[in-house]
């Protein structure tokens, strides 16, 4: 007779060595069923349906974009109201790409709003016309959860809308990953609240702030919050401009470092700037410069 403890054992290996749950193969039907009851929880503010569809890897970057606010996850997820949701029903399914882990689906049309319990006799708010809108799922534990959604501008490409318009083309395949993206670092919860101003023209640039990377900018004006929030005292950053070969345009890169107070009415706090850094510094091997600022305990105290 086993004992219990051989009974445990089986257990264990029975369970490390049962295959993942995969998931099904899914069409336009599935498709419009997961990303609409995915923007149902998002109308309804139902954070556990939420959780439920949303992949981790969106979680994620939604949990350490909060916390670097001071914010709670995930009971303000809808603190700031929900983003554009597309309604499919008039739209054309041009591609479906998937395999064990992603699926890729891409729309064309005139994208038109979602809009809770909209009535049939309602006009539908227009986003953008003639444009692709595209949804990424990620299989996790043998269900499609929503990655990301996003619009494709076609204004600048003419040739492909002529084709999309005309039903002329070959399927759209966009590409596709292989396995699950990687999670981003954890983040601590912010202590102050802070961001970067990035300013480009002609080049592109990659920030890391106290050992977080903050992503990249090109060709354009943004704000990068500051994941994991300013420590008070000496807080690091890392930056890297890269230039395109063989340029004859003029090169712009205005980087900034500002805390921001939570007090109604108090103006943010430049605590560094690229103009003022150190020009004799030298990269590392990875091209990055390399410098640090300091948020004072008087500063600190009007945030």
């Amino acid at each position: 007779m086993l004992s219990m403890l051989s009974l445990l054992a089986l257990t264990q290996v029975y369970s490390q060595s049962k295959p993942p749950k995969q998931a099904v193969t899914i069409g336009e039907s599935g498709v419009k069923y997961l990303y609409n009851t995915w923007a149902n929880s998002l109308f309804e503010q139902d954070i556990e349906m939420w959780q439920k569809m949303t992949s981790s890897y969106q979680q994620r970057k939604i949990r350490n974009e909060l916390v670097s606010k001071k914010r709670n996850f995930p009971a303000d997820v809808f603190m700031n109201g929900i983003p554009n949701l597309i309604n499919l029903e008039n739209l054309s399914m041009v591609s479906l790409t998937q395999n064990k882990v992603h699926a890729k689906a891409v729309f064309f049309g005139d994208l038109q709003l979602l809009q809770r319990g909209e009535g049939k006799t309602s006009k539908p708010a227009m986003l953008v016309r003639q444009s692709l809108y595209t949804i990424d799922f990620y299989a996790e534990d043998g269900w499609w959860k929503v990655g990301q959604a996003g619009v494709l501008d076609l204004r600048h490409q003419p040739e492909l809308k002529k084709q999309l318009l005309q039903y002329q083309f070959e399927p759209i395949k966009l590409p596709i990953v292989n396995q699950l993206p990687e999670l981003d670092p954890l983040v601590s919860e912010a202590d102050y609240i802070g961001n970067v101003w990035v300013n480009t023209q002609g080049v592109e640039v990659d920030i890391i702030v106290n050992g977080i990377s903050l992503g990249s900018v090109a060709e354009s004006e943004k704000a990068l919050l500051i994941l994991g929030g300013l420590k008070l005292g000496k807080n690091t950053i890392k930056y890297r401009i890269k230039t395109p070969n063989n340029t004859s345009n003029s090169l712009v890169a205005a980087i900034e470092v500002f805390a921001l107070s939570e007090k109604r009415g108090n103006k943010p706090i430049r605590l560094w700037s690229l103009e003022k850094s150190n020009k004799n510094r030298q990269p590392d091997i990875n091209g990055f410069y390399s410098d640090s600022f300091m948020l004072t305990a008087e500063q600190a105290s009007t945030l």
